[in-house]
C-alpha cells in the first residue's frame, strides 16, 4: 500500500476552442499530498508508480502534488494528456507536439484572462476616483449654499426682529432663540429690532435681564430701533451696550397702564404696584442715559399723559447712542 495520501480538487485552466483537434488538456487539479515523517524516503520512490496510477485514470489529470514532512516541503506539478501523466522535471517527447501547444494555448488564456482582469481593475479603480472627486465636488457646493444661505439668513446672522407687542410669547421666542446663539457661538454679538407698541411691563423686563446677562458674559447687544419704539419697547430698547435709533423713528413715555378688578384694597394694591413699576422703569432710563437726564424731569414730562420723544431728542436725553 503506498504511503501517501491526497486529496484533489478540480479547477478549469482554460476553455480549448473547438477547431483545436487535439484538446488533450481539459482539467488541471491541486493535489495535497502529505507524508508520514518515517517514510519521506519512500515518496521519490513511489512517484513514478503514482504517476502511472494517473496514466490509467485512478489518480486523475493531476497538476500540483504537494509533499510535506515537517519543516520540508517539496511540489512536484504532473500533467496527464492522453494516457500518459508528464512531471514538469521531465521533457516532453517530441511525439506529443499537440500537448505542447495545447499548453501553450491553456497558458496564453491564462494570461490573456489576467490582462482582462488587471484592465477591469484599473477601469474600476478609475470609476472610484472619479465618484469620489464627484462626491467632493458635491460637498463643496453644499458647503457654499450653505454659507450663502449663513450670510443671508438673520438667524444664523444673531438678528433677531421684534416687530410686535411684548408678550410673554414674544419674549419666550426672544430668550430661547438668543439662548441658542450663545450656546451655538459664544461670544458672539447680537443685534435686536425693535419696531413695536410696546405691551407687558414684566415681559419686558424678563427680556431685558435676559440681555443684561449675555452683555455681562462676552456677548455684545446692539439695539436698534425702528419706526415706534413705544413704552415697555423703550425700556427694551436700554438693554443694547449699543443703542441705535432711526432718524424717523419716535420714543414714547408714559406711566404704567394697568386693570384691576376686585375689593378696595385689591384696587389699592395694584395700583401701588403700577407706582413701584413705574418709579422702576424711570430708574432704568436714568442710569442708561449717563447722566443726561433726571428723574424729577422723567417724571414731570410723563406724568398723566403720553410723551412722544424725537430721534433728535432721545440722542440729547442720553436715551439712545446713535441715529442709524
Amino acid at each position: 500500500m503506498s504511503c501517501l495520501k491526497y486529496t484533489s480538487r478540480p479547477q478549469v485552466v482554460a476553455n480549448v476552442p473547438d477547431h483545436v483537434r487535439d484538446p488533450r488538456v481539459h482539467v488541471r487539479q491541486e493535489s495535497e499530498v502529505s507524508l508520514a515523517g518515517a517514510d519521506r524516503v519512500r515518496v521519490r520512490e513511489e512517484l513514478p508508480s503514482l504517476l502511472r496510477d494517473g496514466a490509467s485514470g485512478r489518480v486523475g489529470a493531476v497538476i500540483g502534488r504537494s509533499l510535506e514532512d515537517g519543516d520540508e516541503q517539496v511540489t512536484h506539478r504532473v500533467v496527464r494528456a492522453r494516457g500518459v501523466c508528464y512531471h514538469p522535471s521531465m521533457s516532453v517527447p517530441d511525439s506529443d507536439q499537440g500537448v505542447k501547444q495545447s499548453l501553450l494555448r491553456a497558458k496564453l488564456a491564462r494570461l490573456e484572462a489576467e490582462a482582462a482582469w488587471a484592465s477591469e481593475r484599473h477601469a474600476l479603480k478609475v470609476e472610484g476616483t472619479r465618484l469620489t472627486l464627484e462626491g467632493l465636488r458635491y460637498s463643496m457646493e453644499g458647503q457654499a449654499r450653505q454659507a450663502r444661505l449663513l450670510r443671508t439668513d438673520p438667524f444664523w446672522q444673531h438678528d433677531f426682529y421684534l416687530h410686535e407687542p411684548i408678550t410673554d410669547r414674544s419674549s419666550e421666542r426672544m430668550i430661547q432663540t438668543t439662548t441658542a446663539w450663545a450656546k451655538d457661538d459664544p461670544g458672539c454679538a447680537m443685534r435686536l429690532y425693535i419696531n413695536s407698541p410696546g405691551g407687558s411691563v414684566l415681559s419686558c423686563f424678563a427680556m431685558f435681564d435676559h440681555l443684561r446677562t449675555l452683555a455681562a458674559s462676552g456677548h455684545a447687544i446692539t439695539t436698534i430701533g425702528r419706526g415706534m419704539i413705544a413704552s415697555a419697547a423703550g425700556i427694551l430698547f436700554q438693554a443694547g451696550d449699543e443703542r441705535r435709533i432711526g432718524r424717523e423713528s419716535w420714543f414714547l413715555i408714559h406711566e404704567v397702564s394697568t386693570i384691576a378688578v376686585g375689593k378696595l384694597p385689591d384696587l389699592e394694591d395694584e395700583v401701588a404696584f403700577a407706582k413701584a413699576m413705574t418709579q422702576r422703569i424711570l430708574d432704568i432710563f436714568v442710569d442708561r442715559s449717563g447722566g443726561k437726564v433726571t428723574k424729577a424731569y422723567l417724571e414731570e414730562h410723563s406724568a398723566r399723559r403720553d410723551w412722544w420723544i424725537s430721534s433728535d431728542e432721545v440722542l440729547r436725553l442720553g436715551l439712545a447712542d446713535t441715529l442709524g
